[in-house]
């Protein structure tokens, strides 16, 4: 994969985009990062099996998706138990 000139490959680019979600994460509080992070997460795992980067872009997607619309509720929950208990 090239990017700006660069020939990378996509482990490295799937962790910088798990990176840049973790940091983004950190830095609000929207819980919106941590769910794409873990999906990119998933894509660094099928990169290092070689895996066709359209899979992986798919995976990423739907792991992404799946782990915002099934768990948001539940840390928002928890969260806010946290925030109250203090």
């Amino acid at each position: 994969m090239t990017i700006l000139g660069l020939h990378i490959s996509m482990t490295i680019f799937w962790l910088i985009v798990m990176i840049g979600f973790l940091i983004a994460e950190a830095v609000t509080v929207g819980l919106v990062g941590i769910w794409f992070a873990g999906g990119a997460l998933v894509a660094v795992i099928l990169s290092l099996f070689e895996v066709s980067p359209l899979m992986q872009i798919i995976v990423f997607f739907a792991v992404s998706i799946c782990l915002l619309v099934f768990t948001r509720k539940i840390f928002a929950l928890f969260i806010k138990i946290m925030l109250n208990s203090n």
